[in-house]
């Protein structure tokens, strides 16, 4: 099995997750959520249960799927406009097809990175919403977006490493 392809499978069971974490727990908040806050971890911005779901699952999919769908497409990119390191090695017709594959490898664990950020999303949203009044706790926030930064992070500096030992 390719490397992207356990990639892939990760991402659809994290959708599935997502979807049913989604759905069970926004059922057990009110019926208008508070879904923006201020940066002082006030709500300023709301939504009812059904946008809410909406608006988390699409997020979540829609831009983890669109991540995976641009690794796909990198085959399709002039190696012009790509930079990596050893661009010349790696993009060379007789390695194309290998830095191909592991740029959708690291796409791949990028998206699921970005799925995992949206449960995580919802996890801080429900914890803002279960306060009276909703407040956003930032240290939670923050430790999320700290978090999907690390992943991001450590992904580029393995796809460094990879096209590093080229040539």
């Amino acid at each position: 099995m390719k490397p992207h392809h356990v990639a892939l499978l990760v991402w659809l069971a994290l959708g599935v997750a997502l979807n049913a974490y989604v759905r069970a727990s926004t059922a057990r908040l009110p019926d208008r959520i508070a879904v923006h806050f201020n940066a002082r971890g006030q709500a300023d911005g709301w939504m009812t249960g059904a946008q809410a779901e909406n608006f988390i699952i699409g997020f979540g999919i829609g831009v983890s799927a669109l991540i995976m769908v641009s690794g796909a497409g990198v085959r399709l990119v002039p190696a012009r406009a790509i930079n990596i390191p050893k661009r010349d090695y790696w993009l060379a017709p007789e390695h194309r097809p290998e830095a191909n594959e592991y740029l959708r490898q690291i796409f791949s664990w990028a998206a699921c990175a970005m799925m995992l950020f949206s449960l995580g999303l919802q996890f801080v949203l429900v914890e803002a919403n279960h306060r009276d009044p909703p407040e956003l706790s930032n240290p939670h926030m923050l430790l999320l977006v700290i978090g999907l930064a690390l992943i991001i992070v450590g992904l580029m500096i393995r796809m460094n490493r990879q096209f590093a030992r080229g040539g």
